[in-house]
């Protein structure tokens, strides 16, 4: 990640794992709202894409939606 300082975002590691089949039993979305709070809190964007884009399920909910 451009401009990471060597951590990774929490809502990133909970979204790899999911794809690759581990569960976590962690609410994604509840974790994106959390960070999206918090950068309303600092008054910038955080450096997450998962958090931009959304997860691949995120994404065909929003196209099933739009159909």
């Amino acid at each position: 990640m451009v401009g990471g300082t060597g951590n990774i975002p929490t809502e990133g590691v909970v979204n790899l794992c999911e794809e690759l089949g581990v569960a976590t039993g962690i609410d994604i979305g509840a974790i994106q709202a959390a960070a999206r709070l918090l950068q309303n809190f600092l008054g910038r964007e955080l450096p997450s894409p998962v958090l931009k884009s959304g997860t691949r399920n995120q994404l065909f909910e929003r196209i099933g939606q739009m159909l």
